[in-house]
């Protein structure tokens, strides 16, 4: 008897051992996305995307001898469920977190991750206060996004409608509760009014499905383009009935678009335009995308989430590198120090003073046939 005691505790010293081992020769990453709830199609090909980066990373070779392990928890799509899946990360010792998609979860996990003293890259996090406070002015020392901000988006989007499309009259349907679709309002209003265009307004709310009203506003007033700064669900709803309603505006939207949109507004979306933080037809993001394909034996359903968390692990694994520790201080001063990293669809250099990509460029693209077709990269002068 005393014999088999030793032996398991033999057993279970040999096991804790080698469990330190590998620990040892692992370094974790965590991911929050939406896996349920609202953006789901986003989240989930979110974490598909961080997947497929992950394995590349560690057939390659791992992180200075280390293989990466991508730990992800469901955010829900809501700030409530994004705090206590975040805080479960740092409770398990995780010391770098990818995902987070939008500003408003962004910005109230901010506090969470200064004290933690643990660095998050989002994909999406467009608002600028999700990176910089505006009351302390001061960056939020621990949030980064790769992504193009709010500001940029709507200056963009009212630059190309004004100059290169020549609508000089527009309705914008925005989200009143987001804090991405105002900003991209905010912004594109004053680029468009500035230029000399006229912008007629109207609100709603997130899970609305019905915008007959507000379209049959905006019809009356002889807008020659409906704008929509908003989510793919409710695109694809105020494209279809829009149709149904006999109006044919030009039709512009933001980074919210998705191809699940199809899905909902068929061929009434042919012809559209889409402001985007990348060129589908770009030979790296095409590339990502067929390894993507090979890993699941299926086509992506969301590009852009897919290529953007993919360019996440690889710049949180640049990070790491030159880091050569593991703790979240010095990976937060090694992301803050990115410099000409190129990645899949754009070369990164991040901004210290806002933790933005620097010079991030944006690319129109138009919808017709069921496929997404680079125009041009635009450039406001």
């Amino acid at each position: 008897m005393k014999t088999i005691k030793r032996m398991l505790v033999t057993l279970s010293l040999v096991l804790i051992f080698v469990s330190s081992a590998m620990a040892a020769d692992t370094i974790k990453i965590g991911f929050l996305a939406s896996l349920t709830g609202e953006g789901s199609t986003f989240g989930q090909e979110q974490v598909r995307g961080a997947e497929v980066a992950i394995d590349e990373i560690n057939a390659a070779g791992g992180v200075n001898g280390k293989q990466l392990e991508l730990i992800v928890y469901d955010d829900r799509g809501r700030q409530e469920d994004v705090i206590v899946s975040a805080r479960r990360l740092i409770d398990d010792g995780i010391q770098v977190i990818g995902g987070a998609n939008s500003s408003g979860m962004v910005m109230a996990l901010a506090p969470i991750l200064e004290k933690a003293r643990v660095p998050l890259v989002s994909p999406f996090a467009s608002n600028p206060a999700a990176t910089f406070d505006v009351k302390k002015k001061k960056v939020r020392p621990y949030v980064f996004r790769l992504c193009a901000t709010d500001p940029w988006h709507g200056t963009v989007m009212a630059d190309y409608l004004f100059k290169k499309l020549g609508v000089k009259t527009a309705a914008l349907l925005h989200d009143v509760g987001s804090e991405s679709s105002e900003g991209v309002k905010q912004f594109f209003v004053e680029r468009y009014t500035q230029l000399g265009g006229k912008v007629f307004s109207y609100g709603y709310r997130s899970g609305d499905v019905d915008f007959r009203a507000q379209l049959t506003k905006a019809k009356a007033t002889g807008a020659g383009a409906l704008v929509m700064p908003s989510m793919y669900k409710e695109m694809g709803l105020m494209v279809k009935q829009a149709a149904e309603l006999g109006w044919k505006p030009a039709l512009l939207g933001g980074d919210g678009f998705s191809m699940t949109m199809y899905e909902i507004a068929g061929d009434t979306m042919n012809d559209s335009y889409w402001s985007s933080n990348m060129d589908l037809e770009d030979k790296n993001v095409q590339a990502v995308l067929a390894k993507y394909e090979k890993k699941f034996g299926a086509k992506e359903a969301e590009y852009t989430s897919v290529v953007m968390a993919y360019d996440i692990m690889y710049a949180i694994s640049d990070a790491l590198k030159r880091a050569g520790k593991y703790d979240g201080e010095s990976i937060k001063n090694a992301l803050e120090s990115t410099k000409n990293l190129q990645l899949a669809h754009f070369n990164l250099t991040m901004d210290p003073a806002t933790h933005d990509p620097l010079a991030k460029p944006l690319v129109i693209q138009q919808f017709r046939s069921g496929k997404m077709y680079y125009v041009e990269t635009w450039t406001v002068k």
